[in-house]
C-alpha cells in the first residue's frame, strides 16, 4: 500500500529532474516526503473587505474594478514600475508592481478582479504592492485559506502547493492508516489521509484543526509508544541496584517538614519507594506545576 510513498517524486506530475533536484535541497526526495512536507503557516484570504475597511500593514483580499489605464514609469535602468488605481464603493486603492512588464497590457478598463496582498498607507492614499489576483469570475482560485511552505531559490510558492496537489491525487485512498480504528473512534480522530489534505490545504478553519489535532496525536502517541518499547526493554535486560526501604527513617523526615503532603505528593513518593527497592531500572520524571512541591 505504502509503495507509493517511496517512488520518486518524478512520479508526480509536474516534476521532472530539474525540479526534482530543488525539492532535493528541501531533503524532499520521493512522494511520502513530499506530502507530509507540512506548511510553516497559511495566509486567510477567505474573508473580503471592502476597499474602506482596509488597514495599514494588513495582508487581505478585497475586490475592486479597474478604474485607469495602466502607467509605466521607468525609475532607472532595470526598474520599471507599474500603477492601476481600483476602485469598489467605498473607495479606491492603487495597485503597484514592479518590473512585470505584462501588467501594462493585462488589466482593462472596468473589468473586475480580486486582490491579495500586503496594504500600506501613504498619506492619505491607499496602496497595495505587488498583489496577486484573479478575474473576479474565477475568484475560487485565490481564496481560501492558503499554505505558505519552507522553500528554496528556484521554487516559487505556486510550484510547492501544485506539486503537493498533484502527490496527494496520486496517493489518494493509498497512505496506510497507522492508528488502530478503536483509537480513532475513541478519541474521535480524522482518517489518515483526510488529515494530510487538511493540513494542506484546509476546507475551514475547523477542518484545519481537527487535521492539525489527528496528526499532532499520532505523532505524540507513536512517541510515547517508543518510550514504553525502551523503558520495557531496559527492565528486562538490566538489573537495577535494590535499596531497603527504612519506613521508621522515613516517617521521621517526613514529620519533620512541618507541613502535611499532598495525597499527590503521597503518591509520587510511595511510587518512588517502590520503584527503589525493585530491581527494575528506574527512569522517572517528576512532573508538576511552579510551588506543587516536586522538590520535596
Amino acid at each position: 500500500m505504502n509503495d507509493i510513498l517511496n517512488k520518486s517524486i518524478t512520479a508526480v506530475k509536474g516534476i521532472g529532474a530539474v525540479r526534482a533536484g530543488l525539492f532535493n535541497k528541501l531533503d524532499i526526495f520521493n512522494v511520502g516526503d513530499l506530502i507530509f512536507y507540512y506548511p510553516r503557516d497559511y495566509e486567510d484570504r477567505s474573508r473580503i473587505k471592502k476597499i474602506a475597511q482596509l488597514e495599514d500593514g494588513e495582508k487581505c483580499a478585497f475586490i475592486g474594478v479597474i478604474d485607469s489605464k495602466v502607467r509605466e514609469k521607468h525609475i532607472r535602468k532595470g526598474l520599471s514600475i507599474y500603477e492601476v488605481s481600483i476602485k469598489d464603493d467605498t473607495g479606491k486603492i492603487t495597485a503597484i508592481w514592479y518590473n512585470q512588464h505584462f501588467i501594462k497590457n493585462l488589466f482593462k478598463f472596468r473589468d473586475k478582479y480580486v486582490f491579495y496582498g500586503m496594504i500600506s498607507r501613504k498619506f492619505n492614499s491607499l496602496e497595495i504592492q505587488n498583489a496577486i489576483y484573479e478575474r473576479e469570475d474565477k475568484k475560487d482560485k485565490l481564496m481560501g485559506i492558503v499554505p505558505v511552505y519552507p522553500s528554496t531559490k528556484g521554487l516559487t510558492q505556486n510550484i510547492i502547493r501544485s506539486s503537493i496537489k498533484a502527490a496527494l491525487e496520486l496517493t489518494d485512498g493509498k497512505v496506510e492508516e497507522v492508528l488502530p480504528e478503536w483509537i480513532k473512534n475513541q478519541y474521535n480522530l480524522l482518517s489518515l489521509d483526510y488529515s494530510i489534505s487538511n493540513i494542506h490545504f484546509p476546507k475551514s478553519n475547523d477542518d484545519f484543526i481537527k487535521a492539525r489535532y489527528r496528526l499532532v496525536f499520532e505523532e505524540l502517541f507513536l512517541l510515547q509508544l517508543a518510550l514504553l518499547s525502551i523503558k520495557n526493554t531496559l527492565s528486562k535486560n538490566k538489573k537495577a541496584i535494590k535499596f531497603k526501604s527504612n519506613r521508621e527513617k522515613i516517617d521521621e523526615f517526613i514529620k519533620n517538614i512541618g507541613f502535611n503532603l499532598t495525597n499527590a505528593q503521597r503518591k509520587v513518593f510511595d511510587e518512588i519507594e517502590k520503584d527503589m527497592e525493585s530491581d527494575k531500572v528506574m527512569n522517572r520524571l517528576v512532573q508538576g506545576d511552579v510551588g506543587s512541591g516536586k522538590t520535596i
